[in-house]
């Protein structure tokens, strides 16, 4: 049961998150998961921790994976850029990015390894798509 509130509050915190940005209240996260607000905190010490946790959530969403082998460079570059043009510009990714982008002042080192981390993976995940030449 435990990671099943731990999930549902991850749920709810990316919801609220996304809808209201950080002014969402603990609260309202705690009833819209469903559990009481001692079971958010016994899962995330404090809401900055719960915003931690979503926002590398909703960075690694953004991510998309290169599971087929293309048949030559053109043709995996293209899926995968429009596969993230789609997930970047989707309703969520636009709301990833204002939550994000409203809040880089109070969380400066979360920005900077979320800016760090996703070009990272999206340049790992192309890089044997290129090695294919």
């Amino acid at each position: 049961m435990p990671a099943e509130n731990r999930a549902r509050v991850l749920r709810a915190a990316s919801r609220s998150f996304l809808r209201h940005g950080y002014h969402t209240s603990v609260d309202e996260i705690a009833r819209r998961a469903g559990v009481a607000k001692q079971t958010l905190y016994h899962h995330f010490p404090s809401k900055d921790q719960l915003f931690k946790e979503v926002a590398c959530d909703l960075a690694k969403r953004v991510l998309v994976g290169l599971e087929a082998e293309p048949a030559d460079v053109r043709s995996g570059l293209l899926r995968f850029g429009l596969a993230y043009r789609r997930r970047v510009l989707c309703a969520e990714g636009l709301a990833m990015f204002r939550t994000l982008t409203a809040e880089v002042p109070r969380f400066k080192a979360l920005a900077k390894a979320i800016y760090a981390g996703v070009p990272a993976r999206c340049c790992a995940a192309c890089r044997p798509i290129c090695a294919r030449r």
